[in-house]
């Protein structure tokens, strides 16, 4: 989870420069015959001299839109003259009884008098933090809404095309206004929008979550172990001793593992604190100050912050001594109800006895922290939580991704929000109940009637924030992106009938009406679908949901589209409605290319050439990439290694490569030999079995991308039948990204068979390295001049016995790991120039994460007949 805030000054430039005061003439030219009504083109933009910046631009973005819509330029003024917009606080303002002063952080007062019309909104000096280290920007917020409400104009999509201006000319004439809103959440948080560039942030912008702003409330709730114990480098161990530090000596602050060994902190998340010793939140309560202090000298802008998040680490705390042991209950069904299927261990009295201890020593600070997945569930005897904690509900067990159309698993979310009513006296929400991702361009249910459920239980409690996860795919998404946004900032709209406008407004009324049809035909299969498999279905789309809920209802997708691309349409309606059409292309496609529909004649037909075109057409840069479905992407630390890759002959003679088993993404560097065709060739299955079919679940999706050294996209698609090919030139490094998808419910796994190129296998899939399944075969890596240690990191939670030995280049073992049932362990030792080989030996190979240290390449070779070595630049 982040916070992001931008300077105001490099937002945007100003679009128009405050005139001089007008001259007596002017004011008698605009001065209206008694009883005469202020037309639109009678008017100007009144903002004082004084205002804050943002108040600037929202006149500014007030003029252009109004131009936009009406063909009037209105002009800017610094004097009020009357008929006016007047922009902002102001004398004026107040004098017609609106105060600034007394309205709502983010909040605005829309108000006419006589024939003037006044937007005034909350800010702060020269746009300033508020006292809660947030922004207020009621004005630019009352801006929007008044040409919303007002003039009918709405942005139903980025881009220009995007808008919908109802028929304005100069001549039109304002009706009574006077409303007022402040928002009911202090932190808003509007996340994973997709494309943060221009169009996509004017669109945010408008529709009720500043692209700048989350709100007037600082928070955050990030997994903080890692920033309260950091690695060597990292800001925080100017304040504080870093984890390694800590670790030599008090090691009983961190985990004991099952074999009850100390376990020293790797880099990332990769470590768990020992709570159970009433020392680690002493040094906890100490350190909390010292870093906030430095974030205070290092940025002026947070001097004075007391608000910290307390949040584990993803997936801890996992310490096995008796103390931690002590304070975990098993999850049940009583205390979890249909969710309980993945959790087994509660932490919640474990992690609330330490917070509490750390909120009662600094009670002038803030705190907050995820209530997710071994804290997400309370249970009776939990005592309630002190005025200065903030617990943010993560439901990652009820609510992730669209379960909650599960009526069991819905109802296991009410039941866990209203569990901890009194325990909680601040709560904030983590929102990825409407989110799903997915590359498909299958038209998401929009869950408009969930919409109004969930923001009707989180207005009537104590939530003072809410995040929520965006859908990317805006030609297929757009409308339910469109309503969740205005839901965030205002809750107490009716999510069904933002729908029903949106689609008025985006298609016309007749065009609306079938697509009305087609939406409601997605929610009532995605309903049946959750329920089949009761919401086990996690957040990614899955083969299993092409297969059940997409494939047979395609027929009547494409009819209606169809109907409803037969209906008169103005330009723009036309372009959005063919957007949908485009991803529906691209979802017929997918779904003849595995098998799930028979092919055929179609208007929604695409050839292999027409497939690549459009496919390339919603990759980052591209014209379209915010309109059509999100692009198939690795995680961006894929692309990040500055790293240089040469063939080498230096592995000649070593042991063969037996294939074994990954999740997740798979990155490869690949250098040919030869100019010709690459080819590298998959296989894999899926872990799970499917008890609603009786048999596994299907098999994955085999989507890769190619990118040159220079990170640009070459090649997009998907495997045929498990072997991508691109055409390749001989001495030209390659990046090979293998993304399979699935999801939890299916677990996916694969495994590289061949490759007709010499290569190297990359970690950065993952902060945590590779997961690897079943490996026998030894890993080589190599080492370059001038590196200190090579550390290796291992993480075998799946094994019972496991044996690994690292070789430096003279064959010699340097550092051995031989243990049955460990959790975690680590290889260290001085680094020597040249090939290191990882040998794994064991009944069953090693299963978990590996990872190699900091000052490596993080590339490894499996075959040592194609070889290729990875260095740094």
């Amino acid at each position: 989870m982040k916070t992001i805030f931008y300077e105001l000054a490099v937002l945007t430039v100003i679009l128009a420069v405050a005139l001089p005061a007008a001259a007596g003439s002017e004011l008698e030219q605009n001065a209206l015959a008694p009883g005469e009504e202020a037309k639109l083109s009678d008017y100007r933009i009144y903002v004082a001299g004084d205002a804050a910046p943002s108040v600037k631009r929202a006149a500014a973005r007030l003029q252009k839109i109004l131009f936009a819509a009406s063909g009037v330029q209105l002009s800017m003024t610094e004097c009020p003259l009357s008929p006016m917009i007047g922009v902002g606080a102001s004398d004026a303002a107040k004098a017609a009884g609106i105060d600034a002063e007394k309205i709502g952080f983010d909040g605005y007062v829309l108000r006419k008098i006589g024939s003037d019309i006044f937007i005034v909104g909350r800010e702060m000096p020269r746009d300033g933090m508020t006292p809660q280290y947030g922004r207020s920007f009621g004005t630019t917020y009352g801006v929007f809404a008044f040409l919303e409400k007002h003039l009918g104009i709405y942005h139903l999509l980025p881009g220009e095309k995007g808008w919908y201006y109802p028929e304005i000319t100069g001549d039109y004439k304002f009706g009574d206004i006077d409303e007022s809103y402040t928002p009911r959440f202090a932190y808003r948080l509007f996340w994973k929008i997709m494309g943060s560039n221009a169009a996509v942030n004017e669109w945010i912008d408008y529709n009720g979550n500043l692209s700048w702003s989350t709100g007037s409330l600082y928070y955050n709730s990030n997994h903080s172990w890692l920033h309260l114990y950091p690695m060597p480098g990292k800001p925080q161990a100017e304040a504080v001793p870093t984890r390694e530090e800590t670790f030599r000596r008090n090691p009983d602050f961190f985990e004991l593992n099952s074999e009850g060994c100390r376990v020293m902190p790797g880099a990332g998340e990769t470590f768990s604190l020992c709570l159970g010793n009433p020392a680690t939140t002493e040094d906890i309560i100490w350190r909390i100050p010292k870093i906030l202090e430095l974030q205070g000298q290092k940025n002026p802008k947070y001097k004075g912050l007391k608000f910290y998040s307390l949040s584990p680490n993803d997936n801890a705390p996992y310490c096995s001594c008796e103390l931690c042991k002590a304070k975990m209950r098993p999850v049940t069904p009583e205390m979890a109800g249909d969710a309980a299927y993945e959790l087994k261990l509660n932490w919640t009295e474990l992690c609330f006895d330490s917070f509490r201890r750390v909120c009662e020593a600094l009670p002038d600070y803030e705190f907050a922290s995820y209530l997710y997945h071994g804290t997400q569930f309370t249970y009776p005897g939990i005592r309630p939580m002190p005025e200065n904690f903030t617990g943010t509900m993560a439901p990652l067990h009820c609510g992730y991704g669209p379960v909650r159309y599960s009526d069991k698993v819905n109802a296991t979310w009410h039941n866990w929000i209203e569990s901890w009513d009194g325990i909680l006296a601040k709560q904030s929400y983590y929102g990825l109940d409407f989110w799903i991702r997915q590359y498909y361009g299958a038209p998401q249910a929009p869950g408009l009637r969930l919409m109004n459920e969930t923001f009707k239980v989180l207005r009537e409690r104590p939530f003072n924030g809410v995040l929520f996860y965006s859908n990317t795919g805006y030609g297929q998404s757009g409308m339910s992106t469109w309503v969740l946004s205005k839901m965030i900032y205002d809750p107490y709209q009716d999510a069904e009938e933002l729908g029903r406008l949106y689609l008025e407004k985006a298609y016309g009324e007749k065009s609306a009406a079938f697509m009305k049809q087609l939406w409601d035909l997605v929610e009532e299969k995605t309903r049946e679908f959750y329920n089949m498999y009761d919401g086990k279905g996690g957040w990614d789309m899955n083969t299993e949901m092409l297969a059940d809920l997409y494939a047979p209802i395609f027929p009547d997708l494409e009819r209606l589209y169809l109907a409803a691309w037969e209906v008169s349409m103005d330009e723009n309606q036309k372009w959005r409605l063919e957007m949908f059409g485009e991803n529906l292309k691209l979802l017929r496609h997918y779904l003849i290319s595995l098998n799930l529909m028979p092919d055929g004649e179609s208007p929604l037909r695409l050839t292999s050439e027409e497939y690549d075109k459009l496919n390339r057409s919603r990759m980052p840069g591209q014209p379209m990439q915010h309109i059509l479905s999100p692009p198939v992407m690795p995680n961006p630390l894929t692309l990040s290694s500055n790293i240089h890759a040469e063939i080498t002959t230096d592995l000649s003679g070593q042991s063969g490569f037996q294939p074994f088993a990954r999740q997740q993404h798979g990155e490869f560097i690949i250098m040919p030999k030869s100019d010709g065709v690459v080819e590298l060739e998959f296989a894999g299955d899926t872990m799970r079995y499917n008890p609603v079919k009786e048999r596994n679940f299907l098999k994955h999706v085999e989507f890769f991308n190619v990118y040159d050294e220079n990170r640009t996209l070459l090649v997009t698609g998907m495997t045929e039948n498990g072997i991508a090919r691109f055409e390749g030139k001989a001495g030209t490094m390659y990046r090979f990204i293998y993304m399979p998808s699935g999801d939890f419910s299916s677990r996916p796994y694969w495994y590289l068979k061949r490759c007709s190129a010499p290569y190297a296998h990359g970690q950065w899939d993952s902060g945590d390295g590779f997961r690897f399944y079943d490996v026998k075969s030894p890993l080589y890596f190599y080492v370059e001049p001038g590196t200190k240690m090579v550390d290796i990191y291992l993480n075998h939670t799946y094994v019972h016995a496991f044996h690994v030995n690292l070789l430096d280049p003279s064959g010699k073992i340097a550092a051995s790991v031989q243990r049955d049932n460990a959790d975690s362990d680590e290889l260290h030792a001085p680094a020597v120039p040249g090939w290191w080989k990882l040998d794994f030996t064991g009944e069953r190979g090693f299963c978990g994460t590996l990872r190699l240290g900091y000052g490596l390449s993080g590339y490894v070779v499996p075959d040592p007949a194609k070889a290729l070595k990875i260095t740094m630049k």
